[in-house]
């Protein structure tokens, strides 16, 4: 685990070099400290014309869903993870909190761009199964789980293409 002080430092060379800063955050904890890092590397980031990505996004503070959007940062997903996931988010985070898990349409709500990806080979690549995932959001056995988070088939479409692009500084 990195310190916000580490992600600041490797953000700013990063940027000063021209290039993407991506840091990878799981869990309220982890993404508040990148965010915090990426509030301070915004106006360099905007200066040059570069995007800052959070790879994953998972398990946010309610606090810190509109800081996305407004500070322009992109939240890279992959909803392929949701089905197997689902399993423990419930009984670890609790309901209430469960729903700031894979929180897409809050993101979306926040004015941030949404990029999704596969996370292989860490998960299959296979895109009809992370496209299933982020529309369904179905627990392994069937049962919806936070349907209120889904994304539409547009917006999963633009996910793994023009927004993906789009983190990516195409």
């Amino acid at each position: 685990v990195d310190s916000g002080e580490t992600i600041l430092e490797r953000g700013r060379t990063a940027l000063e070099l021209g290039f993407t800063p991506i840091a990878h955050a799981i869990g309220d904890a982890a993404n508040r400290t990148v965010l915090d890092a990426f509030e301070k590397l915004a106006p360099l980031a905007n200066a040059r014309g570069l995007r800052l990505r959070l790879e994953h996004a998972q398990h946010l503070h309610p606090d810190d869903l509109p800081r996305f959007g407004r500070l322009g940062i992109v939240p890279g997903m992959q909803p392929v993870h949701i089905p197997s996931d689902t399993r423990n988010i419930d009984a670890l985070l609790g309901p209430a909190r469960a729903n700031t898990s894979y929180a897409f349409r809050n993101l979306i709500d926040s004015g941030a761009t949404i990029a999704l990806g596969s996370d292989a080979p860490v998960a299959t690549p296979d895109p009809i199964l992370g496209f299933a995932a982020a529309i369904d959001r179905q627990t392994p056995n069937g049962k919806p789980w936070h349907p209120e988070q889904a994304l539409t088939r547009l917006e999963t479409l633009l996910g793994y293409t023009r927004n993906a692009a789009f983190a990516a500084g195409w």
